[in-house]
């Protein structure tokens, strides 16, 4: 779904897919983790990289996404 309005300001001027890091000093992107459907011993979860669609000119984030959507997203508390 494509967001073509600022729903806080009322701009048309949307930047659509930023990149989002957890930490700027070393690049590691922000991300929602996955149920691997093929488990092994070292990896039962996958990352899925997320994005950010954002207003230019008021700065507040429209909407946060991963390109491929998933249906057993691990949820639960850190």
């Amino acid at each position: 779904m494509k967001i073509t309005k600022c729903i806080y300001c009322g701009s048309e001027e949307i930047t659509e897919k930023v990149k989002i890091y957890a930490d700027s000093s070393h690049n590691i992107p922000l991300r929602a983790v996955f149920e691997n459907d093929k488990k092994s011993f070292f990896s039962h979860e996958k990352p899925e990289y997320l994005y950010a669609d954002m207003c230019n000119s008021c700065g507040s984030v429209i909407r946060f996404y991963a390109e491929n959507p998933h249906s057993n997203w691990i949820t639960g508390e850190y």
